[in-house]
């Protein structure tokens, strides 16, 4: 593969893990803050994004978390602690 699209590549799972996160974030918030803010589609993404990154399947996704998570030079366990580790702190505050 030729460096382009080896850029283009990460670039690609990162935005993917990137969206995710975001969802992820975004529903934490607004459920801590004003739960009734919450729309059926902010609900279907969390729970879409917090299954894949739950997920050990590697061939229920086209893009598994593990396989981004490496492909970004993650570990994928300490990623999936450190992201909810995250959003207990966002409801804690």
């Amino acid at each position: 593969m030729e460096e382009t699209n080896i850029d283009g590549y990460v670039r690609l799972v990162r935005a993917v893990l990137i969206g995710a996160t975001k969802d992820m974030v975004k529903y934490t918030r607004i459920l801590k803050e004003n739960p009734a803010m919450i729309t059926a589609e902010l609900r279907i993404n969390y729970e879409a994004a917090k299954e894949w990154i739950e997920s050990h399947e590697p061939d229920k996704y086209p893009l598994p978390f593990e396989f981004v998570c490496e492909v970004l030079g993650y570990d994928p366990e300490h990623a999936r602690i450190k992201l909810f580790r995250h959003l207990d702190d966002i409801i804690a505050e």
